[in-house]
C-alpha cells in the first residue's frame, strides 16, 4: 500500500492539470478552424492550406496520453500535430517527393504567419515542422507530411537532413 501511494503522489506531480489540456485542446481546436478555413490565394497565387488538406491529427506522447508537465515550472512541453498534405501535381507519387521541406516549411509559416493568432508565435524555422509557441507552457509543432503511394497509413515526412523519410505516425499511436 505505501508503493501505490508513492506512485499515486508521483503520478499527480507528473500528469498536466485541467487546465493546460483545455489549453492544448482549444490551441488544436483553433488551427484545425484555421487551416480548414484558409482557402484564399497568397499574394504570389499559391494555394491556401484547405486546398491541399488531406486531413489533421495528433501524434506522440499527446496523441497516447503519455504527455507529462517539464520538470521545471519554466520548461516548456511539445504537442506534436501531423498536417496530411497533398502537395504534389499527382496522386500517385511513385518515389520521394520532389519539393524540398524546406521549401513545404516556408510556404505553411508563411500560411500561418498571415493569422494574427500565429504571426508573433513562429520565431526559429525548425527543420521538420512549423512551431507555435505558447510562450511558458507548451508549443504544437506542425509536421506536414505527404502520402506514400500504395501504403495505407504510411507518408513522407521531412528529415532532419532536408530529404524525406517514409513513418506511419497513426501506427505508432
Amino acid at each position: 500500500m505505501e508503493c501505490e501511494k508513492f506512485f499515486k503522489k508521483f503520478l499527480e506531480n507528473i500528469s498536466l492539470d485541467s487546465t493546460r489540456f483545455k489549453r492544448i485542446e482549444d490551441a488544436i481546436s483553433a488551427l484545425k478552424t484555421f487551416v480548414s478555413n484558409d482557402k484564399e490565394k497568397g499574394e504570389n497565387g499559391e494555394s491556401g492550406i484547405k486546398d491541399m488538406l488531406i486531413e489533421m491529427f495528433s501524434q506522440g506522447s499527446y496523441a497516447i496520453g503519455t504527455c507529462i508537465k517539464p520538470a521545471n515550472d519554466n520548461e516548456e512541453f511539445d504537442v506534436d500535430m501531423v498536417l496530411s498534405l497533398s502537395l504534389e501535381k499527382t496522386v500517385n507519387i511513385p518515389a520521394k517527393p520532389k519539393l524540398s521541406p524546406k521549401k513545404i516549411l516556408g510556404w505553411l509559416e508563411k500560411r500561418l504567419k498571415q493569422n494574427e493568432n500565429y504571426k508573433d508565435r513562429i520565431k526559429e524555422p525548425k527543420p521538420r515542422c512549423v512551431r507555435i509557441n505558447y510562450k511558458g507552457d507548451f508549443h504544437l509543432d506542425i509536421v506536414p507530411v505527404m502520402p506514400v503511394c500504395n501504403k495505407d497509413g504510411v507518408l513522407w515526412i521531412p528529415d532532419k537532413s532536408e530529404g524525406w523519410d517514409k513513418t506511419d505516425p497513426k501506427g505508432f499511436i
